[in-house]
Protein backbone atom coordinates (compact mmCIF):
# COMPACT_ATOMS: atom_id res chain seq x y z
CA UNK A 1 0.00 0.00 0.00
CA UNK A 2 1.21 3.45 -0.71
CA UNK A 3 1.82 6.09 1.60
CA UNK A 4 -0.31 9.38 1.07
CA UNK A 5 0.59 11.96 -0.63
CA UNK A 6 1.90 15.27 0.50
CA UNK A 7 -0.90 16.87 -0.80
CA UNK A 8 -3.29 14.90 0.93
CA UNK A 9 -1.32 15.18 4.32
CA UNK A 10 -1.34 18.86 3.73
CA UNK A 11 -5.22 19.24 3.12
CA UNK A 12 -5.84 17.17 5.98
CA UNK A 13 -3.54 18.83 7.97
CA UNK A 14 -5.04 22.48 6.77
CA UNK A 15 -8.63 21.00 7.34
CA UNK A 16 -7.75 19.95 11.24
CA UNK A 17 -6.55 23.53 11.49
CA UNK A 18 -9.57 24.88 10.64
CA UNK A 19 -11.84 23.01 12.60
CA UNK A 20 -9.87 23.65 15.53
CA UNK A 21 -10.03 27.33 15.36
CA UNK A 22 -13.75 26.92 14.49
CA UNK A 23 -14.49 25.16 17.95
CA UNK A 24 -11.70 27.71 20.15
CA UNK A 25 -13.92 30.56 18.45
CA UNK A 26 -17.55 29.41 19.25
CA UNK A 27 -16.22 28.41 22.62
CA UNK A 28 -14.39 32.16 23.32
CA UNK A 29 -17.36 33.63 22.35
CA UNK A 30 -19.46 32.16 24.67
CA UNK A 31 -17.97 31.58 27.68
CA UNK A 32 -16.52 35.32 27.42
CA UNK A 33 -17.39 37.18 24.75
CA UNK A 34 -21.24 38.93 24.40
CA UNK A 35 -22.71 35.73 24.38
CA UNK A 36 -22.90 35.65 28.55
CA UNK A 37 -22.51 39.48 28.82
CA UNK A 38 -23.89 39.73 32.57
CA UNK A 39 -25.05 43.57 31.44
CA UNK A 40 -26.91 42.41 28.77
CA UNK A 41 -25.09 43.71 25.37
CA UNK A 42 -26.46 43.24 22.35
CA UNK A 43 -24.52 40.61 20.63
CA UNK A 44 -25.54 38.41 17.14
CA UNK A 45 -27.67 36.28 19.28
CA UNK A 46 -29.43 39.31 21.18
CA UNK A 47 -31.18 42.25 20.75
CA UNK A 48 -31.12 45.02 23.26
CA UNK A 49 -33.91 47.61 23.91
CA UNK A 50 -33.45 50.47 25.59
CA UNK A 51 -35.72 51.33 28.64
CA UNK A 52 -37.12 54.81 29.15
CA UNK A 53 -35.14 56.71 31.20
CA UNK A 54 -36.51 58.57 34.59
CA UNK A 55 -34.80 61.08 36.79
CA UNK A 56 -35.29 62.32 40.13
CA UNK A 57 -34.34 65.81 39.20
CA UNK A 58 -31.77 65.88 41.94
CA UNK A 59 -28.72 64.93 39.25
CA UNK A 60 -29.75 60.92 39.51
CA UNK A 61 -31.54 58.30 37.42
CA UNK A 62 -33.17 55.44 36.79
CA UNK A 63 -32.13 53.43 32.95
CA UNK A 64 -32.91 49.96 31.83
CA UNK A 65 -32.70 47.59 29.14
CA UNK A 66 -34.13 44.84 28.18
CA UNK A 67 -32.26 41.98 25.97
CA UNK A 68 -34.02 39.21 23.96
CA UNK A 69 -31.82 36.11 22.74
CA UNK A 70 -32.54 33.83 20.60
CA UNK A 71 -30.14 31.00 21.17
CA UNK A 72 -30.93 27.62 21.96
CA UNK A 73 -33.70 28.75 24.26
CA UNK A 74 -35.79 31.81 24.22
CA UNK A 75 -34.19 34.30 27.18
CA UNK A 76 -34.98 37.92 28.32
CA UNK A 77 -33.79 39.58 30.64
CA UNK A 78 -34.13 43.36 31.91
CA UNK A 79 -31.09 45.34 33.42
CA UNK A 80 -32.14 48.49 35.90
CA UNK A 81 -29.72 51.00 36.72
CA UNK A 82 -29.10 53.78 39.15
CA UNK A 83 -26.70 56.05 38.67
CA UNK A 84 -26.02 59.61 38.34
CA UNK A 85 -26.97 61.49 35.50
CA UNK A 86 -24.15 62.78 33.80
CA UNK A 87 -22.77 58.97 34.27
CA UNK A 88 -23.31 56.40 31.90
CA UNK A 89 -24.21 52.61 33.17
CA UNK A 90 -22.01 50.34 34.53
CA UNK A 91 -21.88 46.79 36.09
CA UNK A 92 -21.35 48.62 39.90
CA UNK A 93 -24.74 50.77 39.03
CA UNK A 94 -27.08 47.38 38.39
CA UNK A 95 -29.93 47.41 40.90
CA UNK A 96 -32.11 44.65 39.47
CA UNK A 97 -31.80 41.92 36.90
CA UNK A 98 -34.48 39.55 36.37
CA UNK A 99 -36.99 37.88 33.77
CA UNK A 100 -40.56 39.38 33.36
CA UNK A 101 -42.70 42.66 32.08
CA UNK A 102 -41.13 45.85 31.64
CA UNK A 103 -41.05 47.60 34.90
CA UNK A 104 -42.68 50.71 35.88
CA UNK A 105 -40.24 53.61 37.99
CA UNK A 106 -41.37 56.17 40.00
CA UNK A 107 -39.30 58.66 42.37
CA UNK A 108 -40.90 59.32 45.36
CA UNK A 109 -38.73 61.68 46.79
CA UNK A 110 -35.39 62.67 45.57
CA UNK A 111 -34.17 59.93 47.90
CA UNK A 112 -36.34 57.13 47.10
CA UNK A 113 -37.24 55.10 44.32
CA UNK A 114 -40.07 52.46 43.80
CA UNK A 115 -39.92 50.02 41.09
CA UNK A 116 -42.87 47.91 40.11
CA UNK A 117 -42.70 44.92 37.60
CA UNK A 118 -45.66 41.95 36.59
CA UNK A 119 -45.20 38.32 36.02
CA UNK A 120 -41.44 38.12 37.32
CA UNK A 121 -39.46 35.38 37.32
CA UNK A 122 -35.76 34.07 37.75
CA UNK A 123 -34.16 37.56 40.05
CA UNK A 124 -30.84 37.26 40.05
CA UNK A 125 -29.92 40.79 41.35
CA UNK A 126 -31.73 42.85 43.58
CA UNK A 127 -30.31 45.59 44.87
CA UNK A 128 -32.37 47.71 48.27
CA UNK A 129 -29.53 51.12 48.65
CA UNK A 130 -27.12 52.42 46.68
CA UNK A 131 -25.39 55.30 47.56
CA UNK A 132 -27.95 57.87 48.76
CA UNK A 133 -30.65 56.25 47.35
CA UNK A 134 -32.95 53.73 48.70
CA UNK A 135 -34.80 51.21 46.49
CA UNK A 136 -38.22 49.77 47.07
CA UNK A 137 -40.10 46.90 45.06
CA UNK A 138 -43.20 45.71 44.24
CA UNK A 139 -42.19 42.31 42.11
CA UNK A 140 -45.15 40.12 41.27
CA UNK A 141 -43.70 36.98 40.48
CA UNK A 142 -44.93 34.13 38.54
CA UNK A 143 -47.00 31.59 40.06
CA UNK A 144 -44.29 28.76 39.71
CA UNK A 145 -41.50 31.16 40.85
CA UNK A 146 -40.97 32.09 44.64
CA UNK A 147 -39.46 35.27 45.69
CA UNK A 148 -35.75 35.97 46.36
Amino acid sequence: MAAPSRRKLGCAAVGAALLAFLIWFVSYFFAFGDGWDSQGGANFWCLKTDLPSVPNGDGWVVTGHWTDCDTLAKDSVTYIYLHRADQPDRSYSLILRYDGDDPEVRWTDPTHVRIAARHVSDVDKQVIRLWTITITYDLEFSASTPPP
